[in-house]
């Protein structure tokens, strides 16, 4: 692409095109717009000029960063400062969301490529330290929680309070984990403090949550190598075995403290 041609060179269409990396159809619509002005010969033939290539590729620049073209309309047009100052700020607003969930994905990609690996290693469990955690219950969010889960920031989990370990049995607690920010939404989330997690892997029978008598078996395990839970339990499907996904398999992750 040529941005800088000092010359006063004249061109067609396709010419033009191959320049900017613009199709001609879009061309074609940016003029309909009125945001070009070719100049028209005999035949409907058009020729575009330097300053069409720079101001082309300033209408797709622009369009690409999500201002719409009616602002850009009001900018190269009417000189419409204010508004187009307006588009821009509500549009770096959605940006730096559109950044801040982009992260999360990354950070979730990452935690979930760790626990495959761990699954596949000697050990079954790793440790490390988290930074601030979010959790959403499930109540009153079903509409919500699909689309988090499917955009890849949030995690579908069980969620175990440490309070109820001593009980016969947990109550049904699921919800949404975010590992890394929470959506700026109107939800009120658990917020869990920077703190060093305990995670295992398990297979149980598809469709079944885990046991008492099993997880107790696990913290029993993780106190021989060190650890000592002192928060809450999440459980949250990491793969499934089988074609016939008999057994799933689960990571069961704690809140923990080291006792040696």
């Amino acid at each position: 692409m040529v941005l800088f041609i000092f010359s006063q060179i004249i061109m067609n269409i396709q010419e033009i095109s191959k320049q900017t990396g613009i199709s001609k159809d879009m061309i074609r619509f940016y003029e309909k717009k009125g945001l070009i002005h070719p100049t028209r010969h005999e035949n409907n033939y058009r020729s575009y000029t330097v300053h069409d290539i720079h101001l082309l590729i300033l209408i797709k620049q622009y369009n690409s960063l999500g201002i719409p073209l009616s602002s850009i309309q009001s900018l190269l047009l009417d000189q419409d400062y204010q508004n187009t100052t307006k588009e821009f700020s509500k549009q770096i607003e959605q940006l730096k969301l559109d950044a801040e969930w982009a992260y999360a994905r990354y950070k979730n990609a990452k935690d979930l490529l760790n626990i495959i690996n761990t699954y596949k290693s000697p050990n079954n469990y790793d440790t490390g330290i988290r930074k601030d955690l979010y959790y959403l219950n499930n109540q009153n969010i079903a509409e919500k929680s699909i689309t988090y889960v499917n955009s890849g920031i949030a995690r579908a989990v069980y969620h175990i309070s440490q309070d109820t370990l001593q009980q016969s049995s947990y109550p049904t607690d699921t919800g949404l984990l975010f590992t890394e920010n929470h959506p700026n939404d109107n939800y009120t989330y658990q917020h869990i403090p920077e703190h060093m997690f305990y995670r295992t892997i398990v297979e149980v029978p598809s469709n079944q949550i885990i046991s008492m008598t099993k997880l107790q078996e696990l913290i029993q395990e993780m106190h021989t190598r060190g650890y000592q839970e002192c928060g809450d339990i999440f459980i949250y499907q990491t793969l499934v075995t089988g074609n016939a996904c008999e057994t799933d398999i689960i990571c069961v992750e704690f809140v923990v403290k080291q006792i040696k």
